[in-house]
C-alpha cells in the first residue's frame, strides 16, 4: 500500500505497530529513530504520535485509522497555513507537539522552542482541526 511505501522511505531504529487484540494481526505503523509519544483520540479512529526526532525539533502526525491508514504531516500543514512565523521557523530548536484531543477530531498543539529570534524561549499554542487546519489559542 501508498502508506507502507512511504513509511518504508522514513526508515527508523524503532517501529510503533497496531496490534488487533482479537486476531493478533500486527500492523507497523511508524518507524522512528529516538522517541515518541502516543495519544489515541477519544473514539480510537485517530492516533497522534510526537515524534521526538532530534535533541532540536519534534513534529506531530496523525494517523487515520482504517481499512487503509492514511496520515497528517501537521508539519507540513503549519507551514502552508502559518508560513511567516519568525517564533517557529528561524529558531533552531523548535518542538511542535500535540497536548491533548479537545474532541474527536481536535487537537491542542504546543509550539515552543528557543534560538536567534527567542534566545529565552516562546511558547504558542494552536487548535488543529482535522480537514480544517490550524487556529491561534
Amino acid at each position: 500500500s501508498q502508506h507502507e511505501e512511504d513509511i518504508e522511505r522514513l526508515g527508523g531504529n524503532h517501529a510503533l505497530f497496531l496490534v488487533n487484540t482479537l486476531t493478533k494481526e500486527r500492523q507497523r505503523l511508524y518507524p522512528y529513530d529516538r522517541n515518541v509519544e502516543v495519544l489515541w483520540s477519544p473514539t480510537g479512529q485517530y492516533v497522534l504520535v510526537n515524534d521526538y526526532r532530534g535533541s532540536d525539533s519534534a513534529v506531530p502526525l496523525i494517523f487515520l485509522i482504517g481499512e487503509k491508514i492514511t496520515c497528517i504531516v501537521l508539519e507540513k500543514d503549519l507551514a502552508e497555513q502559518i508560513q511567516n512565523n519568525p517564533h517557529i521557523w528561524k529558531n533552531h530548536h523548535v518542538y511542535i507537539t500535540g497536548s491533548e484531543w479537545t474532541a474527536q477530531d481536535v487537537l491542542k498543539i504546543k509550539i515552543e522552542g528557543y534560538g536567534d529570534v527567542d534566545p529565552d524561549g516562546f511558547t504558542l499554542w494552536f487548535e488543529y482541526h482535522i480537514g480544517k487546519g490550524f487556529t491561534a489559542l
